[in-house]
């Protein structure tokens, strides 16, 4: 009996030390990905875009202004976030983030929202990351711009959220996952699998755009 304790408590000792490192991966992570996500330029556009607007709209500049200090408050919050978040609290971050594109590529960023389901958990800037990549790596790279479609629903075993862009789209067949270009994807697949056994699969044709589809698991 004595010996049979000795083993639990070190199976134990060892479950916490594993649970630790895993939290520890998840929050490096997480900043990783907060990094990688504000870009200088990104933030020079935008601070530039409402500059010019100051003169010639100051109540969108105002507005435009509060979006982007909200957009930075919930990509600075993300990294005290242990746990999951509210769906809903997503979406939030994500109108915010598209309100910016919106004012700062002269409106060529149209964004089609289809949600049935919100009452489902995710893990801080998981969506959200990957909208921005449909608008800066799709539709963008197009000089008239494009679509992005955000559909979240239920099935009866799972919450999916799905990202469509009408972008230039890329040949998935040449593309390696593993490298460091790629560092966001895998950051966002490996805390979707580890924190809420989820995941997430990207089809893409090059000239038609891009589909990337999570599902959360119930």
């Amino acid at each position: 009996m004595v010996a049979a304790e000795i083993l639990f408590f070190f199976i134990s000792v060892q479950k916490n030390i594993e649970l630790a490192e895993q939290q520890e991966r998840n929050k490096e992570t997480r900043i990783r990905l907060m990094i990688s996500q504000i870009q200088p330029h990104f933030m020079y556009n935008s601070l530039s875009a409402i500059s010019t607007l100051i003169t010639i709209d100051p109540p969108r500049a105002q507005a435009s202004l509060d979006d982007f200090t909200e957009y930075l408050r919930h990509n600075l919050s993300s990294l005290t976030e242990e746990g999951l978040i509210p769906f809903e609290k997503e979406l939030k971050h994500i109108k915010t983030y598209i309100s910016i594109e919106k004012m700062r590529s002269n409106e060529r960023v149209n964004v089609i929202y289809n949600v049935s389901a919100t009452d489902f958990f995710v893990p801080p800037l998981s969506i959200q990351p990957i909208v921005e990549n449909a608008v800066k790596h799709g539709i963008l790279q197009k000089i008239e711009g494009g679509t992005v479609s955000i559909d979240a629903y239920e099935t009866a075993r799972a919450f999916v959220v799905e990202i469509k862009d009408d972008g230039v789209g890329f040949d998935f067949s040449a593309v390696n996952f593993g490298d460091n270009e790629h560092f966001g994807l895998n950051n966002i697949r490996f805390r979707i699998a580890k924190m809420c056994g989820g995941k997430l699969d990207v089809k893409s044709e090059k000239g038609k755009g891009t589909v990337v589809t999570v599902t959360f698991m119930k």
